[in-house]
């Protein structure tokens, strides 16, 4: 049952997230039409420092996915019941704790945003963005358990599947709404709506579905000492996931950067947050197999097994998008955004080249969650990110937002690549040599040559616009399949191509 759900799981969440990179790719220029640079920008900014309080979720959902799968492992029903009681209220308190920041931070707003580029109307839209996504946040930390529960039952099928309905029907409402001659804030108000519903749907699958049932009597304060110490070191790296990719946009605004600086920086990080998404789709399916993992013998052995199977396949997908991006991108951002946004790509491939290793290495990080042994990389992490937000002000006035982004490759390399990997081999256990040698075998060549054949073919192809983005990405594809399939894959990769290409044909 829990095989078939990660099989479905992944299958779904694939879909979700590429569903979601074309619905990116589509409101991207749809909104700069008819929004504009300094709206578009606006939202963009609002957007980022929503993200900010976003991240007091506290961790409780992955809290929630852990300690579920736990109980259900030991049979402990009454004590999963009394958990989750306890979440709820943590959810709840956050929510009004949300609140009390929001409206402490909306004076402040009209002066952060004081520039020549944005008007007195422009600043009063934007507050009354920064107050709908406020309520909205806090209504969706109150809703958050219930995709939290679904997972920590190992039911990935179902929440999948509404989330990429949401997003579908979200890309509909949304072109509509503009086209009629809506703005920014009826975006914001069309996604609390959907927001609402999909958090309906959720509570009546979890109550109804699962038959799941939650207790506020006998609360054990020890056991929520135990969570909020394990939610904060999660909230803390959340709460760095928010500097590494929104930073730059705020630092943009306070330096008073053109509205086209800022959607360059804004757009340009978005490649790499599907690039992520990609990448993790498939890690935190796994937390409740982890949970198991670390219980049994071979434990470390296990883990590094785990992290080489699931890293190879994220290395195979993402491959693809890396070389596709860096061969055909500069065309790509001239027909989607303009040339004017072309600083776009440099920041989207600078990045892409420092996440890719942490990416298929994400597995790691839910081993950390599991084993509560958060703390190192945390801490090390929120470190180096001082560092970021140091280079992005000392950068952004003169270099603009290449010089924001300067400051989040360096903390991805040293933060993501060089300390927790020297975590991961020396304090958990994991064999970080074999992981490297066995995950890139094969692969990496296959990726090195489907680039530098591309790179050649596609230089004397005079093909321009979205018709040379087709051509020259068909021609990225045919490179890399016959690469990857000859000298990347492995057999048990070619079996999981190949097994429902042969399903197909035999129901057929």
């Amino acid at each position: 049952m829990a095989k078939n759900q990660i099989k479905s799981g992944a299958v779904f969440s694939y879909l979700s997230i590429f569903t979601n990179i074309a619905v990116g790719l589509l409101i991207a220029p749809v909104m700069l039409k008819y929004l504009g640079d300094t709206e578009c920008s606006l939202y963009n900014l609002i957007g980022a420092l929503v993200g900010y309080i976003s991240v007091l979720d506290f961790g409780i959902g992955n809290a929630i996915i852990r300690y579920v799968a736990k109980y259900r492992l030991e049979n402990k029903e009454q004590e999963q019941q009394r958990f989750l009681g306890m979440a709820f209220v943590l959810y709840a308190f956050f929510a009004i704790l949300v609140i009390v920041i929001g409206l402490a931070v909306l004076p402040f707003l009209p002066n952060a945003l004081a520039s020549d580029a944005f008007s007195d109307a422009d600043i009063h839209k934007a507050l009354l963005m920064f107050m709908i996504l406020i309520a909205n946040l806090a209504f969706s930390l109150l809703s958050n358990a219930f995709p939290a529960i679904m997972s920590g039952y190992s039911r990935f099928s179902f929440q999948k599947v509404v989330t990429w309905l949401r997003t579908v029907v979200r890309v509909v409402l949304l072109i509509l709404l503009l086209s009629m001659g809506f703005d920014s804030v009826a975006i914001v108000v069309l996604d609390t709506v959907l927001n609402i519903i999909t958090a309906i749907i959720f509570a009546v699958y979890v109550f109804w579905g699962l038959k799941v049932r939650i207790s506020f009597h006998h609360m054990n304060f020890a056991l929520m000492k135990e969570i909020t110490h394990y939610s904060f070191y999660i909230f803390l790296d959340m709460l760095i996931n928010q500097i590494y990719w929104k930073l730059g946009q705020l630092v943009l605004g306070i330096v008073s950067a053109s509205p086209v600086e800022i959607n360059a920086f804004a757009y340009g990080m978005t490649i790499p947050n599907y690039y992520i998404m990609i990448s993790t789709a498939l890690a935190t399916m796994f937390l409740p197999t982890i949970t198991k993992i670390v219980t049994e013998s071979n434990a470390k052995k296990k883990l590094t097994d785990l992290m080489i199977q699931v890293g190879r396949i994220q290395f195979l997908i993402l491959g693809l998008v890396l070389v596709g991006f860096l061969v055909v991108g500069p065309d790509f951002i001239s027909a989607w955004l303009g040339e004017k946004y072309i600083a776009a790509y440099y920041i989207a491939s600078a990045v892409l080249l420092a996440t890719t290793i942490p990416c298929f290495q994400n597995i790691g990080i839910v081993i950390l969650q599991v084993k509560n042994q958060m703390r190192f990389r945390v801490l090390s992490y929120l470190g180096v990110c001082i560092g970021n937000i140091v280079l992005s002000f000392a950068l952004s006035p003169q270099f603009g937002a290449i010089g924001a982004a300067f400051g989040t490759v360096l903390s991805l390399i040293i933060g993501n690549i060089v300390i927790i990997n020297l975590y991961y081999h020396k304090k958990i256990g994991l064999n970080m040599p074999r992981a490297y040698r066995e995950t890139f075998r094969g692969i990496l060549p296959a990726v090195l040559l489907s680039f530098g054949a591309s790179l050649l073919v596609n230089y004397f192809l005079p093909f321009s616009g979205w018709m040379g983005v087709i051509i020259k990405g068909l021609v990225v594809c045919g490179f890399y399949f016959v690469f990857t399939w000859f000298i990347g894959m492995n057999s048990y990769e070619k079996g999981l191509l190949l097994s429902p290409i042969k399903r197909l044909f035999k129901k057929i």
